[in-house]
């Protein structure tokens, strides 16, 4: 009796240390969505760690690079002037000059930039019309200062207007113009990059492309006239919503969504419910000593999803309550039935009873 009783109560205690044991690790979460403009890079090895996590990575950086400025009406103008075509030769050069004013250049070459208004100017002038090419030839030699032309193509009067007007060019003055951008902007000054914080630009009409991460690019003509700040900051990219990602969980069927928002200096990564309920979020610097291991770490604690929240009578807990309840209604008539007092009859021999 008193085994029975000690194998019921160790099987009690069992199911209580049973329901108080930690459950199995969730899955990973089931989908990453990247936003990193200027950190793409930074990223990549976090980003091989989430797929062989087993998460599928979508990245939504958006691409910052400008729009690109009409290369096939330049070489249709070009192709047009060299087939004596100059009407149509004028028509094309007038589509790619209005292309170039729009997006700063961005695509072509100092040298194709400046032919833009050289081909335009060299027809002006074999249609008769020399006064009306001088603002074109002006135009390309502030461009491309240096710019020849070669006297087996081209006729000598065209090159006379072209060196008359580099000569004007070089008399015009230089002025300072001040560069403010942000780290990381690539900036294309009349077809040529530099990274200089300031130039000194010939008086005239000028062309910029500026690329800066998560901006749109800043992109134009301009007139240099004097002095001056040149903002090369482009209108703010806004990142993807929260609804955005979820719904591409939704569509995969993940219990959870990291959401990882990188800048150039830190990444912050936000874990959502599918329901849409933050459960967890961590920021982590870049770029300083140890920031690599971080990131690698905290990433791996936020792939970890939560365990489901389950009904209360699915429980362990429950579960323990229930076997020390059925235990106790075995043991309790048993330990009160060992415990009773003996009882003693006494019979006299020989009573009828």
């Amino acid at each position: 009796m008193r085994r029975a009783i000690l194998a019921t109560a160790l099987a009690s205690i069992a199911c209580l240390v049973y329901a108080a044991s930690p459950a199995a690790a969730a899955p990973a979460a089931g989908l990453v969505v990247v936003w990193a403009p200027g950190a793409t890079e930074a990223l990549a090895p976090a980003l091989a760690q989430a797929r062989r996590a087993g998460a599928a990575v979508i990245d939504t950086t958006p691409s910052v690079l400008p729009e690109a400025a009409d290369l096939a009406a330049l070489r249709a103008g070009q192709t047009a002037y060299d087939n004596l075509r100059f009407d149509d030769a004028v028509a094309a050069l007038g589509r790619a000059a209005q292309s170039v004013e729009l997006t700063g250049g961005a695509g072509l070459s100092q040298r194709q930039l400046s032919d833009v208004f050289l081909y335009r100017a060299l027809a002006a002038v074999a249609l008769g019309t020399p006064e009306a090419a001088w603002d074109d030839f002006v135009r390309a030699a502030v461009v491309a200062p240096s710019r020849e032309l070669d006297p087996a193509q081209f006729a000598p009067r065209a090159i006379e207007q072209l060196e008359r007007a580099r000569g004007h060019v070089a008399a015009l003055p230089r002025i300072r113009v001040r560069l403010l951008r942000e780290p990381g902007c690539v900036v294309s000054l009349d077809g040529a990059v530099t990274a200089e914080p300031e130039v000194a630009l010939v008086r005239g009409h000028h062309y910029l492309v500026a690329a800066c991460p998560g901006r749109r690019a800043a992109q134009r003509g301009f007139d240099v006239v004097e002095e001056a700040e040149l903002g090369l900051v482009g209108a703010p990219l806004p990142a993807p919503s929260d609804d955005a990602a979820l719904v591409q969980g939704r569509t995969l069927g993940v219990p959870a969504v990291l959401i990882i928002t990188a800048s150039a200096n830190a990444v912050l990564m936000r874990r959502l419910g599918i329901e849409g309920r933050e459960q967890a979020r961590s920021a982590v610097p870049l770029g300083a000593a140890g920031s690599d291991r971080a990131l690698g770490q905290e990433l791996a604690r936020l792939l970890r999803s939560p365990s489901p929240v389950a009904p209360w009578y699915r429980s362990r807990w429950a579960w323990a309550a229930a076997g020390v309840l059925a235990a106790s209604a075995v043991l309790v008539p048993l330990v009160l039935q060992n415990n009773d007092p003996p009882t003693v009859v006494i019979r006299p021999e020989g009573a009828p009873w």
